[in-house]
């Protein structure tokens, strides 16, 4: 929620002292929202079901070069995923919404393609995960600094399923300029 918040004001304050730009510059700011679905497998080895989970994701990136970012992505599945432990000869189930936060480095190799590699959390209500992440983004540049994007992106979690996530969404890139005068 304190991103959902950080993102808010950023954009807030960008109606006034940020002008909008194309990504790839020198300290522009991309502010991104997607729809996604989130693939894991679930159950022991002799039941495993493949699991699909629709989710959306609020990212942050800041551009250092021209072909680094550094940003923060945060994955919100939009259901309840169901958890099974077993707990001597007991099966407990619980469903919960766990988030994934992560810190994500890009390398744009083109003007539209970045690698994403980062590490994060996933916070759920009974325990968290260490993430490790790798994927890679398309992005289509619209008019007036606008982006409509793909990424594709592999989470490993220790100690629980690894995730797929595949997700389609909308940028907007600010670029703060400095008054002269």
């Amino acid at each position: 929620m304190a991103s959902c918040m950080i993102l808010t004001a950023l954009a807030a304050k960008g109606q006034s002292e940020f002008k909008v730009h194309e990504s790839g510059e020198k300290g522009a700011h991309r502010f991104t929202f997607s729809l996604a679905q989130v693939y894991f497998q679930e159950g022991k080895s002799d039941e495993i079901r493949n699991t699909f989970v629709p989710a959306y994701t609020f990212n942050y990136d800041y551009m250092i070069t021209s072909r680094w970012s550094l940003g923060m992505h945060n994955d919100i599945p939009m259901q309840d995923i169901e958890k099974e432990e077993e707990l001597h000869d007991f099966r407990l189930s619980s469903s919960e919404r766990p988030v994934a936060t992560k810190i994500i480095g890009a390398y744009h190799t083109h003007k539209n393609i970045g690698l994403l590699f980062g590490i994060g959390d996933e916070i759920s209500h009974h325990e968290n995960f260490f993430i490790t992440s790798a994927g890679a983004e398309y992005e289509f540049h619209l008019k007036s600094s606008w982006q409509l994007g793909a990424e594709l992106v592999y989470d490993y979690k220790v100690h629980t399923a690894d995730t797929w996530m595949m997700g389609i969404g909308i940028s907007k890139v600010l670029t703060r300029h400095r008054h002269k005068g």
